[in-house]
């Protein structure tokens, strides 16, 4: 077993989707294959982006950070999705008409609470960093493994 929260099989470059819906289990499958996640993840993290929407409006490339339920994780994993166009997002905290295009996206499955709050405050470090989410949004498998290795 893998105890890195990062892995490269996990990070996805130039994914073509139309939508939030269809990216989650594209992006889910390694998690379900190694069973980090159970098979209800999915649609938790599906159902909790409606309720509780996460895209985040940094400058210029805008970040969301969807995550399910501890319940629904084995293995504590960060997804790293890179998007090929950007797909339509609500605003963390925004009003129901507060839409981003989001092109990176950080999919979160934690099943410890504690260490949740750490990693949402290393992505929030991360992303105000522009030049790491240039690195992040511009780069290949490994370059984006690389740089996001100090936050994680």
């Amino acid at each position: 077993m893998n105890n890195s929260v990062v892995e490269e099989k996990n990070i996805f470059v130039n994914v073509e989707v139309d939508s939030f819906e269809e990216l989650i289990p594209l992006i889910s499958v390694n998690l379900l294959k190694s069973e980090d996640v159970d098979d209800n993840f999915v649609d938790r993290v599906l159902d909790r982006e409606r309720n509780f929407p996460t895209g985040l409006p940094t400058e210029p490339i805008s970040v969301a950070i969807p995550h399910a339920y501890p319940e629904n994780v084995n293995n504590n994993k960060i997804v790293i999705a890179t998007l090929k166009k950007p797909i339509l997002m609500k605003e963390m905290g925004g009003d129901s008409d507060d839409n981003l295009n989001v092109s990176v996206v950080f999919l979160l499955a934690f099943n410890d609470s504690n260490k949740h709050l750490n990693i949402l405050q290393n992505i929030v470090e991360l992303i105000k960093n522009q030049d790491t989410v240039n690195k992040i949004f511009n780069g290949d498998e490994k370059t984006i493994l690389s740089a996001v290795n100090k936050y994680f």
